[in-house]
């Protein structure tokens, strides 16, 4: 009798265990690692989608050497599938136009298609995660019907950092079924290199430019955060969905280069902008 009973309370356990460690809906029934062993490692985002509306207010120049406060409105849907790359954006910038004594409202669109060069995350055991995003886009402009063409070649690298941890049971929401990851900072450098042709002209033609734009951002822990869905956590696939709503100050140190006919011209300057982002986030990480 002894012995049935010591039996029958090793497969409640072992029920119990399997129960308590299937959070998410697409879990493994049962894993010999902790959720915080199985999150902890090297990871490829191998599928993402994002959705993000953004808005920032910083300063700028005015007239007289003073600073008028200008603001850039975006919306912004960028997916690929670890290789291929679509960006489709719309933004609205003000800047002050000296000759009108007023600020300007340019508003513009575009589709872009490119190549993911990499996009991983690595989550530490002790709370600190960091991240890279390195990918490249081309895009053709056609000016004065077809007599000017612009081939722009866009190559972008984000590196970022910050913290992560569990959350607790929230609503329908179980233990640990959740995720913050909070970004402290996030360093991007953008460089555009121009390339002009006129097909039609008498004379062969070209010129070539290049922009490069160096910044950092940082953010109080929280005030640039991700809320994380975990829909499958296994040791070698990671599935998550997420929502972002995020109000922030963010101090961004700029050093920005353009290079036209081997001349280079550099700027440096640092401002604080507030605004917020919002958005939706889709993502598949496979383990490295």
């Amino acid at each position: 009798m002894k012995k049935i009973t010591l039996s029958a309370i090793a497969v409640l356990t072992l029920a119990f265990s399997i129960t308590s460690c299937k959070k998410g809906e697409n879990d493994p029934a049962l894993s010999l690692k902790s959720r915080k062993s199985r999150v902890a490692g090297e990871w490829n985002v191998t599928n993402y989608s994002v959705n993000s509306s953004n808005s920032s207010t910083s300063p700028n120049n005015g007239p007289s050497n003073s600073v008028v406060n200008t603001t850039n409105t975006s919306t912004n849907d960028e997916s690929h599938d670890g290789t291929n790359l679509t960006i489709i954006s719309s933004n609205s910038d003000q800047n002050y136009n000296f000759g009108n004594n007023a600020v300007v409202t340019t508003t513009t669109s575009s589709t872009l298609s490119g190549k993911i060069m990499h996009h991983t995350f690595v989550f530490e055991k002790d709370g600190t995660w960091s991240a890279e995003h390195h990918y490249t886009t081309t895009e053709t402009i056609t000016r004065r019907n077809g007599d000017e063409i612009e081939v722009r070649e866009i190559t972008s690298e984000t590196k970022s950092s910050g913290v992560w941890n569990f959350l607790g049971k929230i609503g329908e929401a179980k233990n640990k079924e959740s995720m913050i990851v909070s970004t402290l900072s996030s360093d991007n450098t953008t460089t555009r290199v121009s390339t002009t042709t006129y097909p039609n002209s008498s004379v062969a033609q070209s010129s070539v430019s290049t922009t490069k734009n160096v910044s950092t951002n940082t953010y109080a822990v929280n005030e640039n955060a991700n809320i994380w869905k975990i829909t499958q956590l296994k040791s070698k696939e990671i599935m998550v969905e997420g929502t972002f709503d995020n109000n922030y100050t963010s101090t961004n140190n700029s050093d920005f280069a353009y290079t036209y006919s081997g001349t280079t011209t550099t700027t440096s300057s640092t401002n604080t902008s507030s605004g917020y982002s919002k958005g939706t986030v889709k993502m598949t990480l496979t383990a490295q």
